[in-house]
């Protein structure tokens, strides 16, 4: 059976109500009953911290004060997105991220790749999705964690929200730029349908000349918010 990836959000506010009503109007989104809850929730701080990007840091005192404000833990689910229809839909959830923002909400995390933003940040990522030329870079910034550390590694984990692989890539002095550049590679360029396995990738001349080959996602269970069904471009430094 083809497994399809879904947004898991969980927003924190001080009433269930906003957010059970904002998710009657986008078509599709569920608001998680079984898991929301109306009342201060321990450890969300921990668990926001835990989340909170790194390669590019957001979060301030403000956020982190506002995370110990809320009364409220809600979960939101997008509809399962086939490949084709994943770009829209999350331009649809970080849509909503940001609607949630402008009716109180208090803080954001993106279950299903772990990553967490400070309010002002949503807010920009989700403004510059909306012009065309930006739309995508938008939605890898928003949506796709990185870098994370495993054995010798560094990997992604957030792409299949957005329709592709993640990428891991040997860990070394300049791993994280290359990871980075490398996944903006297959997002702006939309490079993936192009790439085959044994080809090479560098940023310029001058850097680590690295071979591409295709693999399945084995970090993590197939009912794992953060497997990846496409599989993982994995980098080897040559």
């Amino acid at each position: 059976m083809e497994i399809q990836p879904r947004h898991v959000v969980c927003i924190l506010n001080n009433d269930q109500d906003v957010i059970r009503n904002l998710c009657k109007e986008y078509p599709g989104f569920e608001y998680d009953e079984e898991y929301s809850h109306g009342h201060f929730q321990e450890g969300m701080s921990t668990a926001f911290a835990a989340s909170m990007e790194c390669l590019i840091p957001s979060f301030v005192l403000e956020d982190q004060e506002s995370i110990y404000k809320h009364t409220a833990v809600n979960y939101v689910l997008s509809p399962r997105m086939r490949k084709e229809d994943a770009v829209d839909i999350s331009q649809r959830m970080l849509s909503f991220v940001a609607e949630a923002f402008e009716l109180g909400a208090l803080a954001v995390k993106g279950e299903s790749s772990g990553i967490a933003h400070g309010k002002l940040r949503w807010l920009e990522l989700s403004e510059r999705s909306k012009e065309p030329e930006n739309q995508l870079s938008s939605l890898y910034r928003a949506w796709v964690r990185l870098p994370i550390s495993g054995e010798s590694k560094l990997y992604s984990v957030g792409m299949h929200l957005i329709g592709m692989k993640d990428v891991e890539i040997n860990n070394g002095d300049s791993a994280i730029d290359d990871l980075d550049m490398f996944l903006l590679y297959l997002v702006v360029d939309r490079a993936e349908p192009n790439i085959r396995n044994g080809q090479t990738f560098s940023k310029d001349n001058k850097s680590m000349l690295y071979t591409i080959n295709g693999i399945d996602c084995s970090r993590y269970e197939n009912d794992d918010f953060f497997y990846n069904p496409y599989g993982l471009w994995s980098l080897t430094s040559k």
